[in-house]
């Protein structure tokens, strides 16, 4: 950048031998400062790394909705695989990362130490063998505590006091009970 402006500078002023008629100097000025602002551009763009990569599972067929975890120490992004088993993680600051593969009915796959650099696009492949799916149900409680003489006490006491008030009624019940 710095020999851009001393070269422009150098045309504006009219210094130098060969330095072009006043009526060119301005619009060369224009085209040597556009022509170099794209490079510029380019070089600031490429401050992070990628990773992408392909998903099958062992008969090498691509597994679609898988998803791909790359974790580092400065956090973590996730993606989803497309229908042909790809994924792609952009915009990784460079750093060491840990990469995982995890869906349904198969068994995650991690891979550890995958570095990342400016502008580098790391490429993996994982294959995700199937899963064996181990279920166990785990029921917790307590059986309520029966005391068998309460509960014929309550049965007697419940029928005394029916007999009683059925007396009163005028039934006698001794002859049903």
């Amino acid at each position: 950048m710095c020999a851009v402006r001393t070269l422009a500078a150098k045309f504006a002023s009219g210094i130098g031998r060969n330095a072009p008629p006043r009526v060119y100097r301005l619009p060369l000025i224009v085209a040597l400062v556009l022509t170099t602002l794209p490079g510029m551009a380019i070089a600031q763009h490429v401050t992070t790394g990628s990773i992408s990569g392909q998903v099958n599972d062992g008969a090498s067929n691509p597994l679609v909705d898988a998803t791909v975890t790359a974790t580092s120490s400065q956090g973590t992004k996730s993606t989803q695989t497309d229908t042909k088993g790809r994924f792609l993680i952009p915009y990784l600051t460079p750093s060491t990362f840990d990469v995982k593969v995890v869906l349904d009915e198969y068994q995650s796959v991690e891979q550890s130490n995958v570095n990342v650099s400016l502008g580098q696009r790391i490429e993996l492949h994982f294959t995700l063998p199937s899963g064996t799916f181990e279920e166990s149900i785990e029921v917790v409680g307590t059986s309520p505590v029966v005391d068998r003489a309460e509960r014929l006490y309550n049965a007697e006491l419940n029928a005394h006091l029916l007999k009683k008030n059925i007396q009163l009624a005028g039934k006698n019940l001794d002859r049903y009970v």
